[in-house]
């Protein structure tokens, strides 16, 4: 799925989350605030859309079936041009903060977050 607006038509957020309600939210907020956004419902899902539209921001939860925000979190830092892309990670997890070292966000927001500090967050890193 990708939606576009003018205002920041050149930032490109993937949104990587299993929950669907989640996904659609903040995909349709980040379109609101005029990214263009595409959703994936898993890490490698992630992967696989990230070959074929490399974005600027990845939003990330971590625990999901298929690929978790762990493993895709390695394995982007493994595949050359998609490590360089900053990571706002989202999760209910505890021990996000005690392991930022290991996924080296760019951002780290607890579930359940406050949608104008993931804007916020998403603006600070794409200026």
């Amino acid at each position: 799925m990708t939606q576009q607006s003018a205002e920041h038509e050149m930032f490109r957020v993937l949104v990587v989350d299993d929950d669907p309600a989640i996904r659609e939210f903040v995909g349709q907020a980040l379109v609101e605030e005029g990214y263009e956004t595409r959703l994936a419902s898993n890490g490698k899902d992630a992967l696989c859309q990230l070959r074929e539209w490399p974005a600027d921001l990845i939003v990330l939860d971590l625990m999901m079936p298929t690929m978790d925000g762990w493993t895709f979190r390695d394995k982007q830092r493994e595949t050359g041009a998609l490590a360089a892309i900053p990571v706002i990670v989202m999760s209910a997890a505890r021990d996000v903060t005690d392991q930022t070292e290991r996924l080296q966000p760019a951002a780290v927001l607890p579930k359940p977050f406050d949608l104008a500090t993931l804007l916020a967050e998403a603006e600070r890193i794409l200026k």
